[in-house]
């Protein structure tokens, strides 16, 4: 009788591969196994590499998590040096939106760093603050008020309105990244991995003046805190500063205070509208601008606050439905530069990452549907009427 050999893939299966898939989708081990018709301690051990998953399991486990099955064998390959992520919410309901985030950051470091080596990216542009601000293990207002005009001045900006907010970063070497996690409790966060600084969008909340900030926010955090460790972060009384220092950085960037104070005319709050379409800012963080910047009374302050909820715009205001949120480029055009000068075709760009399509065009803010299925390739038609029906 013949000896029966198990066939075995040329790449054998990554255990680890299956853990990232699950966290990239918010998914616990009890929400896969239920969804695989196995045991949490079963999904465990595969994760651990204890057991191996038969080809059945194997593949039910790609169907529930989107994923391509060459996903699990894709080789783990040395991780890039990263630096501190700054995730804008510690809430316990965010632990899975911050999971995600965690696994996508990865992709989307791996996704530049490949499409970095076929397109020239601009270079990483963030200056080293003055030794004088270096001094002490915070920042005061006056110090991030003159840090901003710093970084203005370096970057060469003046003090106008920024009319794009994400075009000025990626000229600057700032790669943007989008994400949607599906949950409401985080925002957006920023690391610095390799030598490269990345700010991810999570785009579940889209608003266009909100995502300005939060842009501005992540800056502040990649220009203020690198020296911030992850453990540090644990302590909530340094996440609370590093946070405060974070929104001062948005709203003094956003908002220089020897321009923004030349059009405050009024402490009328309907005469916030017009400024809210030249500064791209929402009216509420003007109006605390303006209060950091003493223009407004506790009196008027207090007034102006029971005005904006009477008026229902604490949490939509006017232009928020109205206007688009910006669009990043740098990796969105790469990849279609890749793809239009005929280096790879669609299917060839998707299986370059072993990611799902829908993943790629997330990240890299390609149009919905561009590296799908339905538009891979044109169908060809062929003529099958024969030549005596021509005559």
């Amino acid at each position: 009788m013949p000896k029966q050999f198990r066939f075995q893939p040329i790449e054998p299966l990554v255990p680890e591969r299956i853990r990232e898939a699950r966290l990239a989708r918010g998914m616990t081990a009890i929400d896969l196994a239920s969804c695989v018709g196995v045991t949490r301690q079963a999904i465990s051990k595969y994760e651990l590499g204890i057991a191996e998953p038969s080809s059945i399991v194997i593949n039910e486990i790609a169907r529930s998590l989107n994923m391509p099955l060459s996903f699990f064998h894709k080789p783990l390959s040395a991780p890039e040096n990263q630096g501190t992520v700054f995730f804008r919410s510690l809430k316990t309901n965010a632990v899975r939106a911050k999971d995600i985030l965690t696994v996508k950051i990865q992709w989307a470091a791996q996704l530049s760093k490949i499409l970095a080596e076929e397109i020239l990216f601009p270079d990483a542009d963030l200056p080293t603050l003055p030794e004088k601000f270096l001094q002490s293990a915070s920042y005061s207002y006056d110090d991030i008020e003159e840090i901003t005009m710093f970084l203005r001045k370096y970057w060469k900006i003046g003090t106008a309105p920024i009319s794009n907010m994400s075009r000025l970063l990626e000229s600057h070497g700032i790669v943007v990244a989008s994400v949607k996690t599906g949950f409401s409790e985080t925002d957006a966060c920023s690391a610095v991995i390799g030598k490269r600084p990345f700010i991810f969008l999570d785009l579940q909340k889209e608003c266009a003046v909100r995502t300005r900030f939060n842009m501005a926010h992540e800056l502040g955090h990649l220009l203020l805190h690198q020296d911030i460790s992850q453990v540090e972060l644990e302590d909530r009384n340094t996440l609370n500063r590093i946070e405060r220092e974070a929104n001062q950085f948005a709203s003094c960037f956003l908002l220089p205070r020897v321009s923004f104070l030349l059009d405050i005319r009024s402490t009328s709050l309907m005469s916030f509208l017009p400024l809210k379409e030249k500064w791209k800012v929402s009216i509420q963080a003007m109006v605390y601008r303006c209060r950091e910047l003493e223009v407004f009374s506790e009196n008027q302050m207090i007034y102006i606050q029971k005005q904006i909820s009477a008026k229902r715009w604490r949490k939509n205001e006017p232009y928020d439905d109205v206007w688009p949120c910006e669009n990043a480029v740098i990796l969105r055009t790469a990849s279609q530069m890749l793809i239009d000068r005929g280096d790879y075709t669609k299917e060839e760009f998707t299986s370059l990452f072993r990611l799902p399509s829908k993943d790629i065009e997330e990240i890299c803010g390609l149009p919905s549907g561009y590296l799908s299925a339905e538009s891979l390739s044109k169908p060809i038609v062929i003529d099958f009427n024969s030549s005596r029906d021509k005559k």
